[in-house]
């Protein structure tokens, strides 16, 4: 080392590494590599390496660092020539006794065996190996076993059968930390193996680890057993894989027993010959019926994925029996039956979570026939809420083509019970929203006005911020089912409502509805807003040809008229305080739906929100871009004009944001209207068409218009109630308009009871009373 200040920054490190303190020493071993980069390679190797292998008795926190960095080191040292200090050092971070610190150890050489040449590997990581095995303390012994798969296919013949005869006797030894190591190895040793030494020296280690004293030696020989169906015919798993399946149904110890329940699903796809079928369903039943409710737990899990593979069966194997349904309703569903019924609420629930997607493997007369009868008593007698909210969550598997509709009062009831139930448990009122959009799939827009509407809306306004956002969420997707025009009727006065409320975190619901019908998180799409117009114009002679062009005629005056608003100083302002305002374009939806989100945007990935269907033209409808228009004009921005003047600075922020979205929104959309097919597809319109049309534009939002300012608080009486009052409230199923008179008056009478001096006249008493009585406030 030439340079003095090199040599000063070695000594510290030396120095640091020397000293009681744990947290200088993890910081400056993970600046290793640049102290390396620094000394360069010479010295690395001849003095910084060997000074850490000196000192190796280090802390595991410290180890555990160390074996990360070291992973960087080989450019560091020179090349693999030079490596066999990091090996040296290396070796010994694998005969540590910290488990983490082993694992990372054995990974970073895994790391360099990917990339050294087979004549390197034998010279280099195979010392490493048979230094390790050869201890006497079992940590060296386990960390050999995790390397054997990766040296095993790339060495001599010689040194394979050193291996493949060490790996015997380790599987053998006297520590059962060294068995259970070899055991949890041979999974991926047998896959390196070739066919003749797994039947003639390896198949008689199976049945060591089936006979193995230690209960967790034991149950790992299911996994041992499926790595080699890959490679054993037909009739050799009888006497091997499937003796010990069979075996370890029957193990007195019940881990044995779970872990063969956690394999049964993958057990029947792999060992799908017909002659075991029966063999695998007995042994399924027994799991179900096993006395520890863990096994029943893990079991009831698997009902789904076993009767998936069971199918996939008769798929690989025609010249056999498919009669496969026959087999489901005489096997499977005795199993799901007394699942059904389990004393455990753990075995209840892991079955609910998976036997509804059962309508995607069986036809609909057959899942009508065994399913629905099942989902109707759960969702009638279940006592547990989580339960039932699983249960309605797993609507979403059941086809369009079942008709549902003399189960929905039944599945209203249960999600009212969910509702009631779930007064700490906000997570199942936000599963109730995704129910309402699966039921909108079974229900039309009447049923669901009258029946779901206040339910929405009470989520809508719920405690909890989460749910509030996904109730936003979701409004995009009832959108599409039941069209625009019916969410601006119907749902956009409970968003004006929440611009009047007086806890300013309510006030940003409206703002986030917008946000949601402009940007819809559960639909992202990379298409222009205009692009199904396109194709339907493309297709001439259609009916709805000539509808799409009126409709891009209306588009383009809604479009005209929105500019002129936005023309108005206020809004100039606001987009002017836009560019100086800093505002993160994220609502921390990810959060709010932990790890649920990916699998509801997959779940709704087929829905396109601005595509369009004739449908779409029907008289009772509008096409999406045309109610987002309107409401822009109509709702949209009065409500962000309201909310920018609002006391919190925060709702003045995100409202200036909304307008901005909004604003893009309406300069994409103009770009788009610009293109020449848009102006062609107008042209085929004559200019007294065109004048008709403005003048039913103008005519439609002048009257509606006067009407803007008033926004109906007395929504307010259906949203704002505690769970407590909910309790007391009959199920009522008459008309809607009659519904809030009645609703409004028992409400009255039990807020008299409980607290006389407050009435639904005084917000403010009846939000005090709100969050004293109950935080989860449901209709």
């Amino acid at each position: 080392m030439a340079d003095g200040l090199l040599i000063q920054d070695f000594e510290v490190f030396k120095g640091a590494m020397l000293e009681d303190n744990l947290t200088l020493q993890i910081d400056i071993v993970k600046r290793l590599q640049m102290l390396a980069k620094a000394l360069g390679e010479r010295a690395t190797r001849e003095e910084l390496l060997p000074f850490i292998e000196q000192n190796i008795e280090l802390h595991d926190e410290i180890l555990f660092n160390l074996s990360e960095q070291l992973e960087h080191f080989m450019p560091l040292v020179g090349g693999y020539q030079h490596a066999g200090v990091l090996f040296d050092i290396l070796a010994k971070l694998c005969a540590t006794d910290e488990l983490l610190v082993r694992e990372r150890a054995v990974e970073t050489l895994k790391i360099f065996a990917a990339e050294l040449s087979d004549d390197l590997l034998e010279e280099l990581l195979f010392p490493v190996v048979r230094r390790l095995f050869n201890e006497e303390w079992f940590t060296s012994k386990c960390s050999a076993l995790m390397l054997f798969s990766t040296c095993y296919p790339r060495l001599g013949d010689q040194k394979k059968e050193e291996l493949r005869n060490r790996f015997r006797t380790l599987i053998q030894d006297d520590s059962s930390l060294v068995r259970r190591a070899a055991a949890f190895a041979c999974v991926d040793f047998f896959h390196c193996l070739e066919i003749d030494y797994v039947r003639e020296e390896f198949i008689p280690i199976l049945c060591d680890i089936a006979q193995d004293p230690l209960d967790t030696v034991r149950s790992i020989t299911i996994d041992v057993a499926l790595s080699l169906t890959d490679k054993l015919s037909e009739v050799e798993m009888n006497e091997s894989v499937f003796k010990i399946i069979e075996q370890a149904s029957d193990d007195p110890s019940w881990k044995s027993r779970y872990r063969l329940a956690i394999n049964i699903a993958e057990i029947q796809r792999k060992i799908y010959y017909s002659k075991y079928r029966d063999r695998l369903i007995s042994v399924f039943q027994k799991l179900s019926q096993d006395i520890e409710a863990a096994v029943r737990t893990v079991a009831a899990s698997s009902v789904f994925n076993f009767s998936q593979s069971l199918r996939d069966s008769y798929i690989k194997q025609p010249q056999f029996d498919t009669t496969f349904e026959i087999v489901f309703e005489k096997s499977v569903m005795p199993v799901i039956r007394r699942l059904f019924t389990d004393d455990a609420d753990d075995v209840r629930l892991m079955l609910s979570s998976n036997i509804l997607s059962l309508g995607t493997i069986l036809t609909e007369c057959c899942f009508k026939k065994n399913m629905i009868p099942v989902l109707l008593e759960a969702l009638e007698k279940e006592q547990s809420m989580v339960v039932q909210a699983n249960y309605l969550q797993g609507l979403s598997n059941i086809s369009r083509d079942v008709d549902l509709k003399e189960s929905l009062d039944t599945i209203k009831a249960a999600i009212r019970s969910v509702l009631v139930k779930s007064q700490t448990n906000w997570r199942s009122r936000r599963s109730v929203l995704m129910t309402f959009v699966d039921l909108a799939k079974f229900c039309n827009s009447d049923y669901f006005s009258a029946n779901f509407k206040l339910y929405y809306a009470t989520l809508l306004g719920d405690s909890v911020c989460a749910v509030r956002r996904c109730a936003c969420l979701i409004l995009p997707l009832l959108a599409k089912q039941y069209g625009i025009k019916w969410v601006a009727e119907n749902l956009i006065p409970y968003y004006a409502m929440f611009t009047r409320d007086a806890r300013y975190l309510y006030r940003y619901v409206p703002l986030f509805g917008i946000s949601e019908l402009l940007n819809p998180t559960l639909s992202k799409e990379n298409v222009s807003y205009l692009g199904g117009f396109e194709k339907l114009i493309e297709g001439n002679g259609r009916p709805s040809n000539r509808l799409a062009v009126v409709a891009l005629a209306k588009i383009d005056k809604y479009c005209h008229e929105i500019d002129k608003q936005l023309e108005q100083d206020v809004y100039k302002d606001m987009l002017f305080l836009r560019t100086e305002v800093e505002y993160s374009d994220n609502d921390s939806v990810p959060i709010y739906f932990e790890k649920s989100l990916e699998e509801i945007r997959e779940k709704y990935k087929d829905i396109h929100t601005y595509s369009i269907e004739e449908i779409d033209f029907d008289q009772s409808r509008w096409t999406y871009i045309q109610g987002i228009l309107y409401l822009i004009h109509q709702n949209f921005l009065e409500i962000v004009k309201t909310l920018n003047g609002d006391v919190t600075e925060n709702i003045q922020i995100r409202a200036i944001f909304t307008l901005g979205q909004i604003y893009d929104f309406i300069t994409c959309l103009k770009k788009e209207l610009s293109e020449s097919w848009v102006q062609q597809a107008l042209g085929q319109l004559s200019e007294e068409q065109l004048k008709r049309i403005d003048s039913e534009i103008l005519k439609k939002m002048s009257i509606d218009h006067e009407d803007m300012d008033i926004i109906d608080t007395s929504l307010m009486d259906h949203v704002a109630l505690p769970t407590s009052i909910l309790k007391e409230l009959p199920i009522i199923d008459e008309d809607v308009t009659n519904q809030s008179k009645i609703t409004k008056n028992q409400i009255e009478v039990i807020l008299e009871k409980k607290c006389p001096e407050t009435s639904l006249d005084n917000m403010s008493e009846c939000d005090e009373l709100m969050e004293n009585v109950d935080k989860d406030i449901l209709n």
